[in-house]
């Protein structure tokens, strides 16, 4: 079976278009973390891949500085996924619509309405344990 076959390369594509939707829906979303999810896996996988793929393999006879470059090079392959995924996350961020605040100002005038309607209704006890007590007990006063 070769890996470069046609349904693979669907296979993957598909795969690859739905993770691109999926997060463009996500950061549709009114709660903005949501769009955050797959950026952060895919951050969090090329950290794990960037440790211990080089555990595995070691440093390829690099000394000193040039390990460094070779982890920079890493890392910064390693998220280009993370930076679409962000980018997406940025251009399809949700912003506030001024539906949603006369929504919100509608719902806190309703539920205000609401309650005053319920207190209206149901007239409130007076509260005795304010009201002063008589004192019925005797005291002797000597003078």
């Amino acid at each position: 079976m070769d890996v470069f076959s046609t349904t693979n390369i669907v296979i993957v594509g598909l795969i690859f278009l739905s993770v691109l939707v999926l997060q463009a829906f996500l950061s549709m979303r009114r709660l903005r973390l949501l769009g955050l999810i797959l950026p952060f896996t895919c951050f969090a996988f090329s950290m794990y891949v960037i440790v211990h793929f080089n555990q595995l393999i070691g440093n390829h006879g690099f000394e000193g500085y040039e390990v460094w470059g070779w982890y920079g090079l890493q890392l910064f392959v390693g998220n280009i996924p993370t930076f679409i995924l962000l980018l997406i996350f940025f251009l399809f961020k949700r912003k506030p619509d001024i539906a949603d605040d006369d929504m919100e100002e509608d719902l806190v005038e309703q539920s205000r309405s609401d309650l005053a309607k319920t207190q209206i209704r149901h007239k409130p006890q007076p509260n005795r344990s304010n009201q002063k007590k008589t004192n019925t007990k005797r005291y002797n006063t000597k003078k």
